[in-house]
C-alpha cells in the first residue's frame, strides 16, 4: 500500500514538473523560434530576440537561437525552394556572435565587440547578420558567410 502511495506521488511529482515547464525552453541548447519567408527576416528575428532577451541572457556561454527560412534565390532554370535551418550564437560576457549554418558543427562566421546596442542597431538595420559586418568587427574570412 505504502509502496503504491509513493509512485502515485512520484508520478503527480513529474507531471506538476512537466507543467512547469516554460514555452521558451532551449531545445537541445537552442531556442527555436519558427520558420520565417527569407533569410533576412529570420535573421533579424533571431536577433531580436537576443535583444529582447539580453539582461535574462547566461553571463557566460554561448546562447542559441535557432530558426529556419526558405531559400526561393535559386540557380537561374531551378524551380522551388531550399529549406535551411540556422542559429545565431551569442555571447554575453565575450561579446560574440556568431552564424551556424550546419546545426549542431558550431560557429562558421564571427563578430566581435558586439553589446547590447550593437545588436539593437544590428536588429533596426533589418539587414540581418549582413548589418553586423556593418556594425560589429569581424573575425577572419567572412566572405562566404552569406552564401550558405
Amino acid at each position: 500500500m505504502r509502496f503504491n502511495r509513493l509512485i502515485v506521488l512520484a508520478f503527480l511529482f513529474i507531471l506538476i514538473l512537466n507543467s512547469c515547464r516554460k514555452d521558451d525552453e532551449l531545445t537541445d541548447g537552442y531556442l527555436p523560434i519558427g520558420k520565417f519567408a527569407n533569410r533576412t527576416t529570420a535573421e533579424t528575428e533571431a536577433l531580436k530576440t537576443l535583444v529582447d532577451r539580453f539582461s535574462g541572457l547566461p553571463v557566460s556561454g554561448y546562447y542559441k537561437v535557432i530558426y529556419e527560412f526558405d531559400d526561393v534565390q535559386l540557380a537561374p532554370g531551378l524551380s522551388g525552394s531550399v529549406y535551411h535551418r540556422h542559429a545565431i550564437w551569442y555571447d554575453k560576457a565575450n561579446g560574440e556572435l556568431g552564424v551556424e549554418f550546419d546545426i549542431y558543427s558550431g560557429t562558421s562566421c564571427r563578430w566581435n565587440k558586439v553589446d547590447q546596442v550593437s545588436l539593437q542597431k544590428i536588429v533596426d538595420s533589418k539587414q540581418g547578420l549582413e548589418g553586423a559586418n556593418q556594425l560589429a568587427t569581424p573575425t577572419g574570412y567572412q566572405q562566404n558567410c552569406f552564401k550558405q
